[in-house]
């Protein structure tokens, strides 16, 4: 029986090797300049209650000092909007959400805020 498994795992062996195809993998980093440029914007959702304050609202967003609010569910703002303002005109219900593009001098990111 012994000498029966050793045959086997010999023939088995010499099958494998014999069919056997090198391989080569290469790997590359991603050059740094191009590791940093996106396609699509960064996205980060903020929950919010339904009735909280729009200045609430707008401290809850976290803008950077030199960022601004330049797009409203894909729709470009035609002037810069006070945060707390344009909060306070929208009159979000629960279950709705507010698509956000904020841009700054360098960069632009997408902020969703779902209204709960």
């Amino acid at each position: 029986m012994l000498r029966l498994m050793t045959l086997g795992l010999c023939a088995a062996n010499v099958v494998m090797l014999s069919t056997w195809q090198a391989s080569h993998v290469e790997w590359s980093p991603a050059e740094p300049a191009l590791a940093s440029q996106r396609s699509t914007p960064e996205v980060r959702v903020v929950d919010v209650v339904y009735g909280l304050a729009p200045q609430t609202l707008a401290a809850a967003l976290r803008l950077n000092p030199d960022e601004r609010i330049t797009a409203l569910n894909d729709r470009a703002l035609p002037f810069e909007p006070d945060t707390a303002v344009l909060f306070a005109s929208l009159d979000a219900r629960p279950g709705e959400f507010l698509d956000l593009t904020v841009s700054s001098a360098t960069t632009e990111r997408r902020l969703l805020v779902l209204m709960h």
